[in-house]
């Protein structure tokens, strides 16, 4: 509010120093002469006609050459001449005795040569300047006494206040304008400056009160520091679980990279142990050496489908995988997957159950990639049996899909773990599946090729019951159809992240 004030007070400064400079320019000493009397009227009457916050203007003498010193004064339709002996009158001694005492304003004055004062009697600002003698003029020194009606030029200025109730006050007299006479009913007072020595501009908000509006900020301050502080709360609860996060996923990077090395460290020492006994000739029975080559056999499948998980993920993970895609009978490709291990399954102590439907038609998969999918399925389920060995592989049509389904009576995944088991390196932390070694990968890489071809992955299993994990992909013209276009395009399809 003070700074409205302030504004308010500069712009009756510039309002009343744009007023005289442009009226007071226009007179000269040529107007003190009586016979230019007319002239001098039609220059008073026009500067009237046009700021009509001029209430009166003076031209007076100083030079008594011609006799007493004299005047010239505006009236309703021009000019008059007045003696000196009436200069006694209120109207004229204040304007007199004003300009006696009046002083420039430095740096506020648009014409240097103006001056600025208030009588003390009348609400009324005066503006002066001194009319300077041509040369080789007999006349004396004059000047030009300006006064503006004080209740124009504030009422001018208070049509711009908005919302700020103005009151100005003059010293000796109260208030002039406003209304108000008290200044502890004000929110916000400034002096009038050197300009209005004997003014002060006060104001109050309309319909408000600065309780009021301290109150409305505190409130305002005090829900946006709640916000922040309920921010860096979120900041620091977000920071903390990004932490917590990238604690767990180094732990689980650590785990992968230990199990890996088990798992690589396994297969290979059962490859050199085989090996270097064939290499010494101490087996000679044909059963025995036949074994002995299907261990040596099995354990390099197994040690390359790790090696090929390791590397598929690491080319998903750098968004280089590409997918070859080709039309194929998939109960012909389950079957090629299967018929290499086989012997290892029933081995390995297994039952399986294997049904697959004559005449699927066929659906448009990479089959390498699905193969892996679907034997990373297959090692998942030798894994997780504990007691009760029987594996099931089926693959029928559903709908407009085909379904490839791998079921074991294992161990079986808790239901608040299923949510997990497809994120990448995560492996449930308790029982059997905690004690078996593994990447973390297998499930993660077969839910990734299967969201490639366009499928999803169903997991259906409860806690020492077994788990059915169920592969839909689609067999219909209009689904194979975008991939057909990606693949002939040799682009690599977009990879899905599971969340």
């Amino acid at each position: 509010m003070r700074q409205e004030l302030e504004t308010l007070r500069r712009n009756l400064e510039n309002r009343v120093t744009a007023v005289a400079s442009d009226s007071l320019r226009q007179l000269d000493m040529g107007d003190l002469l009586q016979n230019h009397l007319a002239a001098t009227g039609t220059k008073f009457r026009l500067i009237l006609e046009k700021y009509p916050v001029v209430e009166r203007i003076f031209v007076v003498s100083e030079c008594s050459c011609r006799g007493d010193p004299y005047l010239i004064r505006s009236t309703g339709q021009g000019a008059e001449w007045v003696k000196c002996a009436r200069f006694a009158e209120p109207e004229f001694a204040d304007a007199f005795s004003g300009h006696r005492a009046s002083r420039s304003i430095p740096g506020r004055d648009q014409d240097k040569e103006l001056s600025y004062f208030q009588s003390g009697t009348r609400p009324v600002v005066y503006v002066s300047r001194s009319l300077p003698v041509p040369a080789n003029s007999k006349e004396g020194a004059g000047y030009v006494i300006l006064a503006l009606a004080s209740d124009s030029l504030i009422r001018d200025a208070a049509a711009k206040a908005g919302d700020l109730a103005l009151t100005v006050r003059e010293d000796g007299r109260g208030a002039i304008f406003g209304g108000e006479s008290r200044q502890p009913g004000f929110d916000a007072a400034v002096h009038g400056g050197p300009m209005f020595p004997l003014w002060t501009l006060a104001g109050r908000l309309k319909g408000a009160t600065v309780e009021s509006l301290a109150e409305d900020q505190f409130r305002n301050s005090l829900l946006f520091s709640g916000a922040v502080l309920c921010c860096v709360v979120l900041a620091i609860a977000l920071s903390l679980r990004a932490v917590v996060r990238e604690a767990k996923l180094a732990e689980l990077k650590s785990s992968f990279v230990s199990n890996v090395s088990h798992e690589m460290k396994t297969p290979l020492s059962l490859i050199r142990v085989f090996a270097e006994t064939l290499e010494l000739g101490r087996v000679t029975d044909p059963l025995k050496l036949q074994e002995y080559y299907r261990v040596i056999h099995h354990e390099s499948r197994r040690l390359t489908q790790l090696i090929d998980n390791v590397l598929d993920f690491a080319r998903m993970e750098a968004g280089r995988k590409k997918y070859r895609f080709a039309n194929a009978d998939l109960a012909r490709l389950v079957s090629d997957v299967l018929t290499p291990y086989e012997d290892h399954i029933r081995s390995s102590g297994f039952t399986l159950s294997v049904d697959l439907e004559e005449s699927l038609p066929p659906a448009l998969v990479d089959r390498e990639a699905l193969s892996q999918a679907v034997l990373n399925l297959v090692d998942n389920a030798l894994k997780y049996s504990a007691d009760r060995k029987h594996l099931s592989i089926r693959v029928w049509k559903c709908k407009e899909e085909a379904a490839i389904q791998v079921a074991d009576q294992g161990i079986g995944i808790p239901e608040a773990e299923q949510r997990r088991i497809f994120d990448q390196f995560y492996r449930v932390s308790t029982g059997l599946v905690h004690d078996t070694k593994g990447s973390g990968l297998g499930l993660t890489l077969t839910n990734r090729i299967v969201e490639a071809h366009g499928g999803r992955i169903e997991v259906d299993s409860q806690p020492g019951s077994g788990s059915r994990f169920t592969i839909f992909l689609p067999i219909s013209p209009a689904g194979s159809e975008p991939r057909v276009r990606q693949a002939l395009s040799g682009e690599p399809l977009a990879q899905a992240s599971h969340h």
